[in-house]
This record gives C-alpha cells, sequence and structure tokens, in this order.
C-alpha cells in the first residue's frame, strides 16, 4: 500500500513560546483525515466535555474570504492538544487515511514535546553562561552611572551576534508582549548559540576589552554585522 505523505507542521505552537501547550485544528484534521470540517466542528461541539477533560478547550475565529462573496465571513477552527486529538480522530471510521494521519499527526506532537524538552534543557545550561556574562559586567567594568545599562546592552549584542536580531526584534516577530523574556520564544538550538556567545563577551570583558573591541572581534570572528544606528545606541567608553 502506497505511504500516504503529511505536511510538516500539522502541531503548532502559537505564540512560539516553551511554556504553551503545542496543538493542531480542526481544519488540520478535517483536511487530512479526509472528512468536511463542518462535521469536525459539530463532532467537538458535542464531545466537548470530553475533550475538556484533556485540557483547555480552545477556538479561534478566522476570516474567510470566499471568492465574488461581498464581505467576510468568520469559520470557528478549534485548537486541539494531543490528547483531544487523539481522542477526537478516535471517533472518526477506522480507515486506512485515519490511521495514518493518526500515526503521522501523533508523531509531529512528540517531536514538538522533544524540542519543547530540549529548550528546557538549554535554557537551564545557558543560566551558568549568564551568571557569568552577569558576573564579567558587575566585577570587570567601572562603576558609573551606565554600569547598569551595560548588562542589556551585552545581551542584545549577544542576540544580535548570534540569531541576527536583537531581544526587541525577537519578540516582535514572535508576537511576544513587549515585557516578554526573549529567551522564552527561541529554538534550542538558538538558546546554545546565544549561550556560546554570552561566554565569549564574558571572557572578553574579563579581559578588559571596552565594548567596540569586543565588537569588532566577535562580529569578525562570527561574520556578524551590527544593524544601521545601533553603535550610536550604547553608552560610550568614556561614560562607564
Amino acid at each position: 500500500m502506497e505511504t500516504m505523505a503529511f505536511p510538516d507542521p500539522m502541531v503548532f505552537l502559537d505564540p512560539p513560546r516553551m511554556s504553551e501547550t503545542p496543538f493542531t485544528t480542526s481544519k488540520v484534521i478535517a483536511r487530512f483525515a479526509g472528512v468536511q470540517h463542518h462535521a469536525v466542528q459539530q463532532m467537538c461541539a458535542k464531545y466537548r466535555a470530553d475533550l475538556e477533560e484533556f485540557g483547555v478547550f480552545a477556538f479561534e475565529m478566522r476570516a474567510v474570504k470566499e471568492p465574488g462573496a461581498r464581505g467576510t465571513k468568520f469559520e470557528k477552527i478549534y485548537h486541539l492538544n494531543e490528547g483531544q486529538a487523539v481522542l477526537l480522530l478516535s471517533f472518526l471510521q477506522n480507515t486506512p487515511q485515519v490511521r495514518a494521519f493518526k500515526k503521522a499527526l501523533v508523531m509531529q506532537f512528540q517531536r514538538m514535546k522533544a524540542e519543547l524538552t530540549r529548550r528546557e534543557v538549554n535554557r537551564a545550561k545557558a543560566l551558568p553562561a549568564r551568571r557569568t556574562l552577569t558576573d564579567a559586567v558587575r566585577d570587570c567594568l567601572p562603576d558609573t552611572p551606565n554600569k547598569s545599562r551595560w548588562y542589556k546592552i551585552y545581551t542584545d549584542f549577544a542576540y544580535r551576534v548570534a540569531l541576527g536580531m536583537d531581544a526587541a526584534h525577537i519578540r516582535k516577530e514572535r508576537g511576544a508582549d513587549r515585557t516578554a523574556n526573549a529567551i522564552e520564544y527561541l529554538t534550542s538550538d538558538e538558546m546554545k548559540a546565544v549561550e556560546k556567545v554570552s561566554g565569549q563577551i564574558a571572557v572578553l570583558i574579563e579581559a578588559g576589552m571596552s565594548y567596540q573591541e569586543i565588537q569588532d572581534v566577535l562580529c569578525r570572528r562570527n561574520g556578524a554585522a551590527l544593524r544601521d544606528g545601533e553603535e550610536s545606541n550604547t553608552p560610550s567608553d568614556d561614560g562607564l
């Protein structure tokens, strides 16, 4: 029998913060289980009490513009976590397509959970590096009115070198609140990259290098470049 191909992703994290719960949607289930979305919506409403036993039962109202139609319609799309999705699929006829889709969906949930676990592990590993950077700023920079700003400046610089954008751009790009901790929205690989650069910055601070010297070394070593105008947003060495 021919193996069915399913797209990736069918499981989502929105916002992409590691504390969020992965989910799929009623639209995904309808499309790849081979049933009408209206039928899946009816099942979600009918078995709501059962689905709520597996967690918060969420939905979104998505705007739908149909060709030739006047105005915009809104469609209710349910968000289902792994337990809810598997339960809902158990109510469908167990056809070869449904079985193949269920297996592919569960595998994607497992990969997403593994990625979130890696993020947690890498965040824990990054804490010593961040403490090292904090310690380097605290212990190696002169006590001046601008000193309290340097930890944020060096942290943003680590993000720029590792990822090409600072914390504010990460939050904006990934739909996070302005006060959110940017590290919550990084993938496990991104966390590793930031951890590595943070450690490099700490070593160079301890070596007595200025901010400009550290910029030159790390941008050259990592092939990174500052965004236009970012240099002017940092205190001068004379102001330390």
